[in-house]
């Protein structure tokens, strides 16, 4: 990044980092800034309240004999076995962005 990056791309950046897997230096050298000021702009730009997640989400787990079934909103979902629960928060959160 330039010598000085604008407050609404801190924020972007900060928010696409808190949706990502990376470590907030691995994402910082990735988008080539240095992870000490990386680490202000989390600071300086919190997450909002209830940000990832619709104001009435509601999930929904029911185990059955044959099925493992999961309610996100309108969205139903039916597994064989419980599903790893990175993968399942990670889909939660990308359908309350829907």
């Amino acid at each position: 990044m330039g010598q000085h990056t604008p407050p609404a791309r801190q924020r972007q950046l900060v928010m696409q980092w808190r949706a990502s897997d990376l470590s907030a230096a691995a994402f910082a050298r990735a988008h080539k800034v240095r992870p000490g000021t990386f680490r202000t702009w989390i600071a300086r730009h919190p997450p909002e309240p209830n940000s990832g997640m619709p104001k009435a989400a509601f999930v929904e787990v029911t185990p059955t004999s044959d099925a493992f079934t999961v309610q996100i909103g309108p969205h139903a979902l039916a597994f064989a076995e419980p599903p790893p629960a990175a993968w399942l928060a990670a889909l939660v959160r990308e359908l309350g962005s829907c």
